[in-house]
């Protein structure tokens, strides 16, 4: 198994707003709510079992290149006020 919980987030809070399974049927859409009004950065340590973390629209269309893993494995995700943001895991 793995968890879907461990968000560092510096401060900043952002809530797991939804968990589920791709549309593609591939992997496992992540989405993510600042819920403050703040910016800030979260670093999300990617489960071992996925070989892929890109941030996608609503649609989980691609948005730019796959994040790059630390070597921690965890990936820094930029937030604005208020924004949602949604991470697929694959």
């Amino acid at each position: 198994g793995w968890s879907a919980l461990p968000l560092e987030t510096d401060g900043l809070r952002v809530e797991i707003a939804a968990c589920k399974p791709a549309e593609s049927g591939s992997g496992v859409a992540i989405r993510l709510v600042e819920t403050q009004g703040r910016r800030g950065t979260v670093r999300y340590r990617v489960p071992e079992a996925f070989e892929r973390a890109e941030l996608v629209d609503l649609h989980e269309r691609p948005l730019g290149s796959p994040l790059e893993r630390s070597g921690t494995g965890a990936v820094s995700i930029e937030f604005g006020p208020y924004q949602i943001r949604t991470l697929l895991l694959s």
